[in-house]
């Protein structure tokens, strides 16, 4: 994946404020509860998010409707960092572990039981989401899945050709179509954003609409943060969602607007 591409995922966001709440380092990430979150009840939600700028993903997550916890992971580098970091089947169990130590260490010492899990990611993120696919203990934690505008895939054949490879993307189609048959959620966005030597996220929505069975709804509405909705899918509890746009600026603003995704997640 591009360097250059993926790099401004950090340098754009540098003017967003902290999000008021507390954090908590962990092996690798950080666990974000804010203050409006009760863990008294001994219950939360979590939402794990890879690859994006900490205030902004913590600022779009207050702005959800969901009562949970938020754990961000975000490592320098393409998503071949996320496939690595995620690849040894014992490092989610331990994340989970780590996290739930911690929520009880600020619930006092009582256990908080996770609930309901999200996985969402943005951009490079995709990496580690491919990886946890791939793992049947993971997938079945996973109640949700949101993507914005962050699925990519190489190609097979002649490049020019532009033929996705289907097996960098049979993860994801086995868990839409769990999602389409009501299993689990996913929510997936994308850009019009040309990828010129690896398939861009609207050729892979593209791939998994046509393992669904469907095809795209036409759809023109302008979102309140600024995004322009031109097409919409919709099977079961899968849900892809294709915005204008085909620059690096607006491949930044699904992260920007992460909470519109998010909050399409029912718990």
């Amino acid at each position: 994946m591009n360097k250059r591409f993926f790099g401004c995922c950090f340098l754009l966001c540098t003017l967003w404020l902290p999000a008021d709440g507390t954090r908590h380092s962990l092996r690798t990430g950080v666990l974000y509860i804010s203050d409006t979150v009760e863990l008294s009840a001994g219950v939360t939600d979590l939402v794990l998010h890879l690859h994006g700028a900490s205030k902004v993903v913590e600022q779009n997550f207050d702005r959800t409707r969901h009562q949970a916890v938020l754990v961000n992971i975000t490592l320098p580098g393409l998503s071949s960092v996320y496939r690595k970091h995620f690849d040894d089947p014992a490092v989610f169990p331990a994340l989970m572990n780590e996290v739930r130590g911690k929520l009880a260490a600020q619930n006092q010492g009582n256990e908080v039981l996770i609930r309901h899990l999200t996985l969402m990611s943005f951009s490079a993120g995709f990496g580690g989401v491919r990886e946890l696919l791939k793992q049947s203990g993971a997938v079945e934690r996973i109640d949700a899945l949101v993507m914005a505008d962050s699925l990519y895939s190489g190609f097979t054949g002649d490049p020019e050709n532009r033929k996705v490879n289907p097996v960098h993307l049979t993860p994801f189609l086995e868990y839409a179509r769990m999602a389409a048959n009501g299993k689990k959620q996913m929510v997936l966005s994308h850009t019009q954003l040309f990828t010129p030597h690896y398939a861009s996220t609207k050729e892979t929505a593209d791939y998994l609409i046509r393992g669904l069975g469907g095809e795209r709804e036409l759809k023109t509405g302008k979102h309140s943060a600024g995004l322009t909705e031109l097409s919409r899918y919709r099977k079961g509890r899968f849900l892809l969602m294709g915005f204008e746009g085909e620059t690096g600026e607006d491949h930044m603003n699904h992260l920007r607007s992460i909470h519109l995704f998010l909050n399409e997640i029912r718990t």
